[in-house]
């Protein structure tokens, strides 16, 4: 059974959320080992009752953020599009994903015999591997091998002399799959930390959270400037903004405040944006 290499899954991994400037990532393994070695006896900060056991957290009905994983979803959804990813293995990952993520249970699925066997098998091996590994980036290499498929297929399809757009390549397509089922695992990480770790019970995290989000639509909804200090703070999806821990949504709010005040006397111009 094929898996992307652990090398090549951290390189991708360390690039998230600046894990290679802060360690989170060997943080978050460190202290979830360390909690079910040592602590097994220590409660979900979230007060749902069970033990903090490795890995809770992205499971957790309690959490803050359980209730968003649509929201969640949403940059992986942008990035399935912007790939040309194959349609019933778009449906697929969504499913299993957003299953996962709600504890549901996952049996055994038996695509149609119409279905491209590679895709089936790429299904099989991520049930054995586990949909958890996938969201901490341990994927079959099957997936890879089906999104190569599909670009040949669009590529036998175009003009003679034509050529797909240059990212559309199955490697490419592995490290965002990577990227962005790991950029879910990490927020929920943060938001489990932010709780675990401050003098706040989780209800007033989600109150505090609910403000913060609050006011970033408040904030994206007013006229501003056309300049390129604000266009790069927005991001690709506002919900993929308003799935992010407590922190990250202040250190945005605070950012985007500060650029405001920062062009004040340019707000008084005519070339204003919604």
């Amino acid at each position: 059974m094929k898996t992307v290499a652990p090398g090549k899954r951290t390189n991708i991994i360390k690039a998230q959320h600046g894990w290679h400037h802060t360690c989170e990532r060997d943080a978050m393994f460190k202290e979830t080992s360390d909690f079910q070695s040592k602590h097994t006896s220590t409660l979900c900060p979230f007060g749902c009752g069970e033990s903090d056991y490795r890995w809770h957290f992205l499971r957790c009905d309690k959490s803050p953020i359980a209730a968003e994983v649509t929201r969640e979803l949403s940059k992986l959804k942008a990035m399935f599009k912007r790939y040309k990813v194959q349609r019933e293995m778009q449906s697929i990952l969504l499913q299993r994903i957003k299953a996962t993520l709600q504890r549901q249970r996952l049996t055994p699925m038996q695509l149609h015999d119409s279905t491209d066997p590679v895709l089936q098998a790429a299904l099989d091996e991520q049930d054995v591997l586990g949909w958890d590994q996938f969201l901490l980036g341990r994927q079959s290499k099957r997936w890879e091998e089906v999104q190569q498929k599909e670009y040949s297929r669009l590529a036998s399809q175009l003009p003679k002399n034509s050529k797909l757009p240059a990212h559309y390549k199955a490697t490419v397509f592995s490290k965002m799959l990577i990227q962005e089922s790991t950029y879910i695992a990490l927020n929920r990480w943060q938001v489990h930390n932010e709780v675990a770790h401050t003098a706040i019970t989780a209800k007033e995290y989600i109150r505090d959270r609910d403000k913060a989000k609050k006011k970033i639509q408040k904030l994206l909804a007013e006229s501003r400037p056309d300049h390129i200090a604000f266009t790069r703070q927005i991001p690709v999806t506002t919900e993929s903004l308003l799935s992010q821990p407590l922190d990250r949504m202040r250190d945005w709010i605070a950012t985007w405040t500060a650029t405001k005040a920062y062009l004040a006397p340019s707000l008084i111009t005519t070339y204003t944006t919604t």
